[in-house]
């Protein structure tokens, strides 16, 4: 029998440098944003509500039902959503993720006013902005904000202000609706 010799190569291989800490200024920078996104977010599907007779007029000539059929469509597919949303930015980062979401807002929002049946009104409002309501909500800006405060007590005291901030838009933006809308 014949054997054989295997030489045995080493490699050395030198330890990957740590990862980059982002500097406080732009961790800061993405949490009033985060904050301002959330707010805007929430506080466009909250003002919703203000424009039920106007919609609910032209879209079914009166019909309150197919607005209330949209808003739970909208909160369906926001929940059913969020997973899907939460893998697509786990992938790609959050920042594809905040982005797809404000393209579907706008679309949502556009076709929203140029919907003059029921069918389209609960694809804009229901689908699109549901899906765009998942895109900009918690699960991902807590995920952005999150990341980018490493220490325990910041990582909170962010959070608390990214969810005080989407609040806020809760409130602010459906009076700034009623501030400036126009009597016709």
């Amino acid at each position: 029998t014949r054997s054989r010799s295997r030489s045995k190569t080493t490699v050395m291989v030198e330890p990957a440098e740590p990862p980059q800490r982002p500097s406080t200024t732009f961790a800061y920078f993405a949490l009033v944003c985060a904050g301002l996104i959330g707010a805007l977010s929430f506080g466009l599907r909250m003002s919703f509500g203000l424009f039920i007779t106007n919609i609910s007029d032209e879209v079914s000539g009166g019909s309150r039902e197919m607005f209330s059929l949209a808003t739970a469509i909208q909160s369906l597919v926001w929940g059913f959503g969020t997973p899907l949303v939460g893998s697509f930015t786990d992938r790609s980062g959050p920042l594809w993720g905040i982005w797809a979401g404000a393209l579907l807002c706008s679309a949502g929002l556009f076709f929203t006013g140029l919907s003059h049946e029921p069918i389209g009104f609960h694809l804009a409002t229901g689908a699109a902005f549901g899906i765009a309501c998942a895109a900009t909500s918690f699960g991902v800006l807590f995920g952005a904000v999150g990341k980018l405060f490493t220490d325990p007590a910041r990582r909170t005291r962010a959070l608390g202000i990214t969810t005080s901030l989407s609040s806020l838009g809760q409130f602010a933006v459906p009076q700034h609706r009623n501030t400036t809308q126009l009597e016709v």
